[in-house]
């Protein structure tokens, strides 16, 4: 068991000292003994329940594990942690901890949160809207048969010709028409022809790897990751 360090100092006595009891020895010399705490030394209260008036500068609450300090301003005690009120973490721990703040973010709406106080509550509806609801959140887990690096910057992309103007930019010298002057028609649509295919070619194999990404992201397996926000202590 720990001790705390007392330093006891002898008063001395300017009277002469009579008794007669054993009793009256030690009550005279407890009364001519000064006694001392060292100044490292600190008192708290601790308890289930965090007061609601002032006790101590600090209290510890058991029933939370978490350290109060006493504020002045709002002569009230005031949980002493590194969270802020909107704070979220991703926890293998399931189910809401109100004792603790923490309140799983599952879509609920905010009135259906059991065993909250009335400033939990307040938070959340500072949050999320007085008739609002908990976000859905799902952490991302455990993604599988992603495409492979480089798999989109390695798809071609190609170039569309003829260039602009080209078909505009045509000629017919002759009237009529002769077979030459189309020539470079058939030429033109043949090169566009094949440059479209090309370029249809790059999009599908853009779109069959944002499939795969996709159902990578769909078909995560969950390893039981639950997100949470901090809502204070209540």
């Amino acid at each position: 068991m720990s001790s705390i360090p007392i330093t006891l100092v002898p008063i001395p006595v300017g009277v002469g000292i009579e008794y007669t009891t054993i009793d009256e020895l030690i009550e005279i010399i407890c009364s001519y003994i000064g006694a001392s705490v060292s100044a490292t030394v600190s008192f708290y209260a601790q308890g289930p329940v965090t007061p609601g008036a002032f006790v101590t500068s600090q209290f510890y609450n058991t029933s939370q594990n978490v350290w109060y300090g006493w504020n002045a301003g709002t002569a009230s005690y005031l949980p002493q942690t590194q969270f802020q009120n909107g704070d979220t973490k991703t926890t293998f721990v399931a189910g809401d901890q109100p004792n603790l703040g923490w309140i799983v973010c599952d879509g609920r709406a905010i009135s259906a949160v059991p065993g909250i106080s009335a400033l939990q509550t307040a938070v959340l509806q500072n949050l999320f809207g007085a008739n609002g609801n908990l976000p859905n959140i799902a952490p991302l887990q455990s993604l599988q048969n992603l495409p492979v690096t480089g798999s989109f910057s390695g798809i071609t992309n190609p170039a569309v010709a003829p260039v602009a103007g080209t078909f505009s930019g045509l000629t017919f010298p002759n009237n009529p028409v002769q077979p030459a002057d189309v020539q470079p028609i058939a030429t033109n649509a043949e090169t566009l022809d094949a440059s479209t295919i090309a370029l249809q070619q790059a999009v599908a194999a853009v779109i069959t790897q944002s499939e795969a990404v996709l159902d990578s992201l769909l078909a995560g397996s969950s390893i039981g990751l639950i997100t949470k926000v901090f809502v204070g202590l209540g």
